[in-house]
């Protein structure tokens, strides 16, 4: 049995139900170098965020988001690589490159990339999964106030958004 610990929001959480994942590789954006620490002028600017399967890196996913909403943070001060932090919602982020975490399991969501699991992590964090295959493919979503069921907050409806655009392309 393996134990696995995962520091997350300076706090340990271990669970030994968990496979070890696998190091994450940063991804790369598509289409743009640095992403500005303001926002852009023009009413909806689309950038293309191409990463990597949790698990085994053999499949690679692609998310589209507006550089008006979301700035691209390479690593963020949580160590936690390819996040989107919300330009205008303090504590409002997306993990893009999150691994399996303890959580509990909330509702299963239509998005129009397909079938998502909703697990809870703590109060204002949600795991966002979609299974492909033999894998998943793992969100973690952190809200600015603890989440309420049946309450869509901007943060989570623009998260969402994001997620709508999930798609697995193939591997380059």
């Amino acid at each position: 049995m393996y134990i696995a610990c995962l520091v997350l929001f300076a706090q340990v959480s271990c669970n030994s139900n968990i496979t070890p994942v696998a190091p994450t590789r940063t991804a790369n954006l598509i289409e743009t170098a640095t992403l500005p620490t303001t926002a852009p002028t023009q009413s909806v600017r689309n950038r293309i965020y191409r990463g990597l399967d949790s698990y085994n890196e053999k499949h690679a996913f692609e998310v589209t988001f507006d550089e008006q909403i979301w700035a691209f943070v390479e690593k963020d001060e949580g160590g936690r690589d390819g996040v989107l932090q919300s330009r205008e919602i303090k504590n409002c982020w997306i993990w893009l490159s999150a691994g399996p975490l303890g959580a509990e399991l909330l509702h299963n969501i239509s998005l129009a990339s397909g079938e998502w699991k909703v697990s809870r992590v703590q109060p204002s964090i949600l795991m966002y999964s979609q299974d492909y295959k033999n894998l998943a493919f793992i969100f973690g979503i952190s809200l600015p106030k603890p989440y309420v069921q049946n309450e869509l907050s901007a943060c989570l409806q623009q998260s969402e958004d994001v997620l709508k655009t999930f798609r697995v392309v193939e591997k380059t």
